[in-house]
């Protein structure tokens, strides 16, 4: 009997704490928001010996997104 009504109230909460759970719009500490504010090994792929290429892409509303490509 408990149990399902811990089960019915943990399914209420994911249902209405889903998009806290999936997209997290920004880092809880901002300092981290650029790569070279990384803590050391974090700042690119090569502090971790792995080959890697830059990437951008500019979007439709002309913002430029860039990011590390890793094969």
């Amino acid at each position: 009997m408990f149990a399902g009504f811990f089960l019915a109230i943990g399914l209420v909460m994911v249902y209405v704490m889903q998009d806290k759970m999936l997209y997290i719009p920004d880092a809880p500490n901002q300092a981290f928001r650029y790569p070279e504010n990384n803590p050391r090994g974090y700042k690119s792929p090569s502090e971790r010996n792995m080959l890697y290429e830059e990437v951008s892409i500019v979007t439709k509303d002309n913002l430029t997104l860039k990011g590390w490509f890793i094969k």
